[in-house]
């Protein structure tokens, strides 16, 4: 998988720009084209650069894809929406990279700080970093030491618009689930659930962000859980439901939160597995209008009372509307609906790589135009013979 206007391929690869209509395809732009839209790649990369603050605003990247080479001891920040941004050689830079519709991948950097919100991350060679991440796939990690993953955390007016145009849903990030392909090689541990963007960088932000702050695997040892439905006629309202919920906690400094979100149309099938098999009474009924909706699902975690208090506060914003947010605090059924939502009903949206293969899990990966080389030397090696 190339880069655009990498060193390390002579041709330039294909720029995608995604297009703002209800089409599914891509339009592909080419190097030549770019010229003639008056683009230059020069804009849509950092190169080179040392101390410096280097920035491109809304609009500015505009779904184009992004290069970060050979940086030092810069503020980096992409507050656009891309399909696509690289990283490599880089050392002592924060970098903030808004939404991105497919990959981000970063190799051969250290001690660096990043923020990162995209489809799918991969991190390769890469040592001391603390990454903030919102991601819809496994995080990905090769042959790296000592990082920390936490939450994403950002916040500015355009981020929920992008987010929207790089087609990312705030309720689906899985960050903690990081899938490392050396595990002899590497190792990562979680940073502390209060970590914030403002304590890895120069930035100033909200209280509260686009993305829902979960705890993920940092606090799978919460004694309880708790687990929210929201049915669409309650979506109109989730926004609050979650600030309350946020500032709720941080006011009476509880130790406990919203542990997963999700969200995705509900088959039948998921909804009797979420509600348990029985069809009797108010379950029937509760199935009746689940199903075909676009559910958005909070799992809470913290003490009995910790979870039982969360629940009820956010149920009582709804009191007035009927059949609107499911509610459970049995311990046992809320395990059994993570193992579902983490590892079963795992979102397979991204556009190069969602989940590890079986061939993956036994060897590190290497680029398609790697295996065509080598597979073209062990045809002219046995020609030769």
């Amino acid at each position: 998988m190339g880069c655009v206007f990498s060193k390390e391929d002579k041709e330039l690869d294909q720029i995608e720009v995604v297009k703002n209509t209800k089409s599914t395809k891509e339009k592909k732009v080419y190097s030549f084209d770019l010229k003639k839209a008056g683009l230059k790649k020069e804009d849509y990369m950092f190169q080179n650069k040392i101390g410096e603050t280097l920035t491109r605003n809304p609009g500015q990247i505009n779904g184009q894809q992004f290069i970060i080479d050979t940086c030092k001891n810069c503020r980096i920040l992409l507050k656009d929406y891309t399909p696509a941004v690289n990283m490599y050689l880089c050392e002592d830079c924060e970098v903030y990279i808004g939404p991105c519709s497919g990959s981000v991948y970063i190799r051969n950097s250290k001690n660096c700080r990043v923020v990162v919100a995209t489809a799918q991350l991969r991190v390769y060679n890469c040592y001391n970093f603390d990454l903030l991440v919102f991601s819809t796939s496994d995080p990905s990690i090769e042959q790296c030491s000592e990082l920390r993953f936490g939450c994403f955390d950002f916040a500015y007016a355009e981020l929920k618009e992008q987010f929207k145009q790089a087609r990312l849903n705030v309720w689906n990030s899985v960050w903690s689930e990081v899938y490392d392909f050396t595990p002899s090689l590497s190792s990562y541990e979680y940073l502390p659930i209060d970590k914030r963007a403002k304590d890895l960088m120069s930035v100033e932000e909200a209280e509260i962000g686009v993305v829902p702050r979960t705890l993920g695997k940092s606090k799978d040892s919460y004694s309880h859980k708790g687990m929210l439905i929201f049915l669409p006629k309650s979506h109109l309202l989730i926004d609050k439901a979650y600030e309350e919920l946020y500032k709720g906690l941080v006011e009476k400094k509880i130790e406990g939160g919203l542990c997963y979100t999700r969200s995705f149309e509900a088959t039948e099938t998921q909804v009797k597995l979420l509600l348990g098999l029985s069809e009797t009474g108010d379950k029937k009924e509760w199935v009746s209008a689940m199903v075909g909706q676009q559910v958005i699902i909070w799992i809470v975690g913290g003490s009995k009372e910790t979870v039982k208090s969360l629940v009820e506060s956010t149920l009582s914003l709804y009191k007035n509307e009927k059949r609107t947010v499911y509610a459970t605090t049995n311990k046992d059924e809320v395990e059994g609906i993570i193992q579902l939502l983490t590892i079963d009903w795992k979102e397979k949206g991204c556009l190069l790589y969602t989940s590890p293969s079986p061939r993956d899990r036994t060897r590190s990966r290497m680029p398609s135009s790697a295996c065509k080389k080598k597979k073209k030397k062990k045809k002219k090696q046995k020609k030769q013979k």
